[in-house]
C-alpha cells in the first residue's frame, strides 16, 4: 500500500511541476492526452466543492477496509488484496484533498467522454471492479456447491 501511495504521489508531483506550466500534452493523437485538472469533486463531477464531505466519506472507507484487512481479514487473499489496493488510491486522493483542497487529475482517454483521472482513482476503480467480481463469483460458486451437497467455503 505505501508503495503505491508514494508513486500516486510521485505522480502528482510530477505532474504538478512539468504539466501544471502547459496545461496538457497530447501522448497519442485521438486516444490519451495528459490534462493538468484540479478536482474539487468526485468521480463524474459528484459532489463538486464538497471537500469535507469527501473528506470524511473516504476517511470511513479507508478506515473500514483497514478494518477488515488488519483485524478481521478474509480467509481469501484477493478479496484483501482488492482492500489494499482501495485504501492505497483512498489515501492518495485523501492526501491531496486533505493538502491541496482539490485532487489533482491528469489522465484524460480521448476516444470516449470520460471524466479525468489519476493514477489513485485507477487503484480504487478497478480493485472494486475486481472485488465486486469476485463476491459475485464467489457467490455463485457457493450456491452451486450448496445444490450439489459439497461444503462451501466461509
Amino acid at each position: 500500500m505505501l508503495v503505491l501511495i508514494g508513486l500516486d504521489q510521485l505522480f502528482k508531483i510530477l505532474t504538478l511541476k512539468y504539466l501544471e506550466p502547459v496545461g496538457s500534452v497530447m501522448l497519442v493523437k485521438g486516444f490519451l492526452r495528459l490534462n493538468y485538472v484540479e478536482n474539487t469533486g468526485a468521480a463524474f463531477g459528484l459532489f463538486k466543492n464538497n471537500t469535507v464531505v469527501l473528506t470524511v466519506f473516504t476517511s470511513l472507507v479507508i478506515l473500514f477496509c483497514l478494518f477488515i484487512i488488519f483485524v478481521k481479514p478474509l480467509d481469501k487473499s484477493l478479496y484483501n488484496f482488492s482492500l489494499a489496493l482501495i485504501v492505497a488510491g483512498g489515501v492518495g486522493n485523501l492526501i491531496d484533498r486533505v493538502f491541496r483542497s482539490y485532487v489533482i487529475d491528469y489522465i484524460e482517454v480521448l476516444f470516449i467522454d470520460f471524466p479525468v483521472f489519476n493514477f489513485a482513482d485507477i487503484l480504487v476503480t478497478c480493485s472494486s471492479f475486481f472485488l465486486a467480481f469476485y463476491l459475485i463469483y464467489d457467490m455463485y460458486k457457493d450456491k452451486k456447491a450448496l445444490k450439489s451437497g459439497e461444503k462451501v467455503n466461509e
